[in-house]
């Protein structure tokens, strides 16, 4: 299977939210999740990944070293393999700022986000 690109990435999560769809705890917090609403990392995670496990749902992906002998990498389903952490912990906030999303998808402000990731990533 191809791995996607950095830039396949954002415009496929860019299109896959809304605010009725986002992995968001009552408290605020973004999980992971094994349901069906899942983060923008959780969505990418191989269905048996060990993020899912309640102890590690939370956890942000920013503490996963890429030359880690434990890398996060590997956690990942094979088509989203092969980006650094950065990328990731920039994608997730994409998804957990809740100002980026109304009930039609992207806002004004979640396009804007999403021109930046791609300005930044999308040539990677």
């Amino acid at each position: 299977m191809k791995t996607k690109s950095k830039k396949e990435i954002i415009i496929e999560t860019s299109k896959a939210y809304n605010s009725q769809n986002l992995s968001i705890s009552e408290e605020g917090n973004c999980a992971y999740q094994s349901g069906v609403n899942k983060c923008a990392v959780g969505r990418c995670l191989l269905a048996k990944s060990k993020l899912f496990n309640p102890m590690r749902n939370f956890d942000p992906i920013s503490i996963y070293d890429e030359d880690d002998e434990d890398s996060i990498d590997k956690e990942f389903k094979v088509e989203y393999r092969g980006h650094s952490p950065d990328f990731w912990v920039q994608l997730q906030g994409l998804h957990d700022t809740k100002a980026n999303w109304d009930i039609s998808g992207l806002t004004d402000k979640g396009h804007k986000h999403t021109k930046n990731l791609l300005e930044t990533w999308g040539n990677k």
